[in-house]
Order: C-alpha cells, then sequence, then structure tokens
C-alpha cells in the first residue's frame, strides 16, 4: 500500500521560525501554521529536532517533533485534518497517530476514537494500535472505557534534579527508545520490586 503523498506548504526559513516563536508566546491562533512550520525547520536543519530547538530557544526538542509528526499526519489525511479542526482530537493525539503505519488504518482508528472525552485515553487506544496493529482496537476501546468505572488516586512526584543527572536519563531513554515519564516510572517501579524482595 503506497503512502499518501505529503501536502505540507514550503515555508521560508524565517517565516517557519517567526511562526513557531509566537506560538510558542501564545500570540499564534492557527496550530497547523505552527505544526508546517515546525515540520519546515526539522527539514532546514537536516532533520534534527534538537538543533532547531537550540536555535529558538525555550521549545523543547520534543514539541518540536511532536509538531513535526502532527504536520505530516494532517498533511497526508483529510479524515486527522477534519477531526483535529472540528476540535474532536488533541493536537498529542494526531502527533502519537503518525506511528501507525497503515494510513487506512489510522484513518479509522481517528475516526474511532474521536468521540472519546478524554485525549488520554485516546492516545492509550491509538498506542496500543501502534503496538498490535492487527488486534481489535474497537474492543480495547470499551476495555479503556469500561475501566473509567473504577477510580484510582494518582500522585504525582516532582524530583529536582542536576543537569548531569537529567542528561545521563535523557540518553538512557533514547537507547531504551523510551519516553521520558515511561523511563522515570520504569525506574521506581523496578525499585520498588526490588525491596519488596529483599
Amino acid at each position: 500500500m503506497s503512502q499518501p503523498e505529503l501536502r505540507i506548504p514550503k515555508i521560508p526559513y524565517e517565516e517557519a521560525r517567526a511562526n513557531v516563536v509566537l506560538w510558542k508566546k501564545g500570540r499564534k491562533r492557527k496550530p497547523i501554521d505552527f505544526f508546517y512550520s515546525a515540520w519546515n525547520l526539522v527539514q532546514y536543519y537536516g532533520g534534527s529536532s534538537e538543533k532547531v530547538a537550540e536555535e529558538v530557544k525555550d521549545i523543547t526538542a520534543w514539541m518540536i517533533t511532536k509538531a513535526a509528526f502532527a504536520a505530516e499526519v494532517i498533511a497526508s489525511s483529510k479524515v486527522a485534518k477534519r477531526l483535529y479542526e472540528e476540535g474532536k482530537l488533541s493536537f498529542d493525539v494526531i502527533a502519537e497517530s503518525k506511528g501507525i503505519k497503515d494510513p487506512e488504518l489510522r484513518d479509522r482508528v481517528l475516526e474511532t476514537v474521536s468521540d472519546m472525552k478524554l485525549a488520554l485515553d485516546q492516545r492509550q487506544v491509538v498506542r496500543y494500535v501502534k503496538q498490535h496493529p492487527n488486534a481489535s482496537f474497537e474492543q480495547f476501546k470499551e476495555r479503556v472505557l469500561a475501566s473509567k468505572d473504577v477510580t484510582e488516586r494518582v500522585y504525582l512526584a516532582i524530583l529536582p534534579l542536576v543537569e548531569e543527572e537529567y542528561k545521563q536519563l535523557k540518553e538512557e531513554s533514547k537507547k531504551l527508545k523510551m519516553s521520558w515519564d515511561g523511563l522515570c516510572m520504569k525506574i521506581i517501579k523496578d525499585w520498588l520490586n526490588a525491596r519488596r524482595h529483599e
């Protein structure tokens, strides 16, 4: 199955940079301009979100990457663009869905999750499909919705890190191909499990 053509407008460097800066400052109202501008900047810097983040300042490489992912999904899918513009899907969900390689499957998944109220739940289903592209994501969606009847308290921990510790954790998360928060949770769970078996 061939991939749909990307229809991302070519934006001159200075305009793309200005769009990202304005978005970062909360002055740009059209998110899709931000997505396309971020995508263009990544291309100008040879595919490096890190270099874009260094140049623009006060915006993370991960935010640039997510914006570029969202640009590719929206530019290649009328369904994704429509659902995003209707406010039925968040920026994070659109960006996450780039990992679903089959464009038709991605559109079906996005249509299916668009009626879920929480972006977190939508993301859960999208992540499930990325890991299990041949499984029934409709059944998984129902399981996610059914679990809403169970209430569990979630506590947040804020941990101060010196720059060296932060860099080491970021490098480790890249090596393990895990998200930053996923690695932190794994470290805590592994430590708790080790303590239980002492």
